[in-house]
């Protein structure tokens, strides 16, 4: 196993809980992510996840935002909401000596939001505004047909954000997705800071163990269901010389399979680096189009691979049957050993990158919070980029690429 890699220290709380913590040399900054995950499966708990994260920093029951961010100035603390369709992630930036303060914005933060009627009346205005613009753009437009034809435009992966549902959206709604989502048993955290900072770990637990929020009432293991349209040709006209071609397939495998890292090695080959067969032969060989991409996408239960370009509309039939017939050759024959070498050391390469900066590791690790035996996960996927064969990558070709795809253009 490669000595950079770093693996967490695992401290379990009583509520149910889990600290990660990523110790690390010559820090004084500490990083603390909380996780906490979706425990709704319907499609527009999204647009409701999004507001959230969008309001939650502009007031508070006994706080107003401008006390907040007077604080996290003051302090050096930089904070970070991302929202996405399984989680959000709340992270906090800060000088080690400051934890105290930290701990006394997270408390407010995590347990008094106001969402005020004003900020979201501001909000709503503007984010319909915006659905109008981006309704203009051909990009949004392929990204919203390819999500509710991928996985069924009502389920919790194919919902896309609706004027009406922006309209009818209430603080009621959000106040309750707030009180179930964000609660201390709902939350996995990772810390990363100096190795000599174990006191840190002692007060995160102290914190979590004692204050209680939200009304954690959740549902558990929920099986994110998708409801596909057919396998099938979706055209979508309209007057511009530049099309956008879509074109993918689910596969029911996520990163936890075993097959996983040997997927990514066949999509890298497909159409995931610059010397791909795909950028070699619509990009080099036919000049169509100035970037093909295929991109392998995977979520909680299910994996997908999309191949995306922009290309002159009259190249559109041209380059479907290149791009299957690219896939064919995968699937039909063994790449040489000059390609396998090549594609094995950018994926490696990659790997490590990601890897480099010691913040990195917890940004990779978030991910694989629920594998027992993370040593054997990462040793599993070296080995496996390493050793991969020729035959292996056809087979898996076999497996996963062959068949039918949507072919999506706009």
């Amino acid at each position: 196993m490669n000595n950079k890699i770093l693996l967490p220290e695992h401290y379990p709380l009583q509520n149910g809980s889990n600290i990660f913590a990523f110790f690390i040399n010559n820090t004084s900054i500490t990083k603390i992510d909380l996780i906490f995950y979706n425990c709704y499966n319907d499609g527009n708990t999204f647009l409701i996840n999004k507001c959230l994260k969008d309001l939650i920093l502009l007031g508070f029951k006994n706080h107003s935002s401008t006390d907040i961010y007077r604080l996290i100035n003051y302090y050096g603390i930089n904070t970070y909401i991302e929202n996405y369709k399984e989680y959000i992630i709340i992270t906090f930036y800060f000088i080690d000596r400051y934890i105290n303060n930290v701990l006394y914005i997270m408390n407010i933060l995590l347990s008094s939001a106001s969402f005020l009627q004003n900020d979201l009346n501001k909000y709503k205005y503007q984010s319909i505004y915006n659905l109008y613009n981006k309704a203009l753009y051909p990009e949004y437009l392929s990204k919203l047909n390819r999500k509710k034809i991928f996985f069924g435009k009502k389920t919790f992966y194919g919902y896309t954000i609706q004027l009406k549902d922006m309209i009818n959206l209430s603080r009621k709604d959000i106040f309750t997705y707030y009180d179930n989502i964000i609660n201390n048993k709902n939350c996995n955290i990772i810390i990363t800071s100096n190795e000599n900072n174990y006191n840190l770990v002692q007060k995160l637990k102290l914190f979590f163990e004692k204050i209680s929020y939200g009304n954690n009432t959740l549902i558990k293991n929920l099986i994110f269901d998708i409801n596909s349209a057919p396998i099938d040709k979706y055209h979508i006209k309209n007057d511009n010389i530049q099309s956008i071609l879509s074109m993918g397939k689910i596969i029911n495998i996520n990163y936890l399979h075993e097959d996983y890292p040997k997927l990514i090695f066949v999509n890298t080959i497909l159409g995931g680096y610059f010397n791909s067969r795909l950028m070699m032969s619509l990009r080099e060989k036919m000049k169509y189009t100035y970037d093909i991409t295929s991109n392998l996408y995977s979520f909680k239960n299910f994996s997908t691979i999309l191949i995306y370009c922009f290309l002159n509309k009259h190249y559109t039939k041209k380059s479907i049957a290149i791009i299957y017939n690219e896939i064919n050759k995968i699937i039909n024959s063994k790449i040489c050993d000059e390609e396998l070498n090549k594609v094995k050391k950018y994926i490696y390469s990659q790997y490590i990158n990601s890897l480099d900066y010691p913040f990195n590791f917890s940004n990779y690790f978030k991910r694989f919070l629920s594998i027992k035996d993370y040593n054997k996960y990462y040793t599993n996927f070296e080995n496996t980029i390493n050793g991969i064969k020729k035959e292996e990558i056809q087979i898996i070709a076999q497996k996963y690429l062959y068949g039918k795809y949507y072919e999506i253009i706009i």
